[in-house]
């Protein structure tokens, strides 16, 4: 059962969003958005775990022009 269901996320996509607010001052806040779609494989089971092997199709980060950087060095 567990098995049928895991293989319904085979070749789906799906989008995460992190959203992270950095506070500059008391009085100041810049919030910023980071966001990636995501295709998923179920590649099986081998012994007791489940394995996934999960694709970024497309980023989409707020419009801080240094925020791939950033992104891609967390």
């Amino acid at each position: 059962m567990v098995s049928n269901i895991l293989q319904n996320f085979h070749q789906k996509t799906y989008r995460f969003e992190t959203i992270v607010t950095e506070q500059k001052n008391p009085a100041y806040n810049v919030t910023k958005s980071y966001a990636r779609q995501v295709e998923a494989y179920y590649l099986g089971k081998v012994k007791e775990e489940y394995r996934f092997q999960l694709l970024v199709v497309d980023f989409d980060f707020s419009d801080d022009e240094d925020a791939m950087g950033k992104f891609i060095k967390k």
